[in-house]
């Protein structure tokens, strides 16, 4: 048979061992291997030329290659040479086993607009450049809104939130918040928690309600700022980077939406907060979504019309 090319290479996280003589595991990160045990010679030959395509594979067990082949491509073992990544994030990110569960293609952004200033405003900005991330200047609302604080600034964070949900916009918020970094939420209008959710919900869930509202609208000026450094700095890009990456993928089953995640740099801790959306929240929910009438006052005026 003739001399065999591909278009085709074994993606870079993937490697292979071998189990003594006759047997062979295919290993990746997320942990699904496949190993097998029988032809190892004839697929351990298709694997050394998917590595390097440049090598020659000239005598070939069709019965083997094509079937092997398909394997790899629905596992994500084989990627295209030219669609694949330069970052090895979203390398890793497309071996995930959820992989083919994205959100709605038509609405995925694909820029962000950053609003905001200080310290963690112009770094985060460096960060998603430097990943190739497009920047929009304008706030288009069809772009992911991304607010970012130096403190826990809520007159910004509130007018940002109200804006989105006017605009029908996804929005995620980032803060420095008491010596913590504070990602979320990552708000899709309509369909999850937005940022006045999170708050009522922390208020009323907090053992000091009144020193919480006092906190709450505390004069911005007064508070601890974002001042950064090397460690703190790194920590702050590689998080925001990370969750904007999926966004713009569409991976929210590994972002996880509807929540807060705080992330303590000094003990090196992440806490996961889930969100729940308020029936009745003064920003997101529709007036349409609202009963008109509670049941006690449709019940007195059945009595009444009777």
């Amino acid at each position: 048979m003739g001399e065999k090319k591909t278009d085709y290479i074994i993606h870079p996280e993937v490697h292979w061992v071998h189990v003594g003589n006759d047997r062979l595991q295919l290993r990746q990160p997320n942990g699904d291997n496949v190993t097998f045990d029988k032809h190892v010679l004839e697929i351990a030959n298709i694997l050394n030329f998917f590595k390097q395509p440049s090598n020659k594979l000239e005598t070939i067990n069709e019965d083997i290659f094509t079937p092997l082949t398909e394997l790899l491509i629905s596992k994500g073992f084989l990627i295209s040479k030219k669609e694949m990544s330069s970052f090895q994030f979203e390398r890793i990110a497309d071996l995930h086993p959820n992989k083919n569960i994205k959100y709605k293609e038509n609405r995925l952004p694909k820029s962000v607009s950053i609003i905001g200033e200080g310290i963690l405003h112009n770094l985060i900005k460096n960060s998603l450049l430097e990943a190739k991330i497009k920047i929009n200047e304008s706030d288009n609302p069809n772009s992911l809104k991304l607010v970012i604080t130096d403190s826990d600034d809520y007159l910004l964070l509130n007018k940002e939130n109200e804006k989105a949900i006017k605009r029908n916009q996804l929005v995620l918020f980032f803060r420095w918040s008491n010596g913590l970094f504070k990602i979320g939420p990552f708000v899709t209008p309509g369909e999850t928690a937005c940022l006045e959710c999170a708050t009522q919900r922390e208020i009323a869930s907090n053992l000091f309600p009144d020193e919480m509202n006092a906190y709450l609208n505390s004069n911005v000026t007064d508070l601890p700022k974002y001042q950064g450094g090397p460690v703190l700095d790194n920590l702050a890009s590689s998080i925001i980077t990370r969750q904007v990456l999926l966004i713009l993928r569409g991976d929210y089953d590994v972002l996880g939406t509807s929540s807060i995640l705080t992330v303590d740099p000094l003990l090196l801790k992440f806490k996961h907060s889930p969100i729940l959306r308020l029936p009745k929240c003064k920003v997101c929910s529709s007036k349409e979504q609202q009963p008109s009438k509670n049941y006690h006052n449709l019940l007195l005026e059945t009595h009444l019309n009777n």
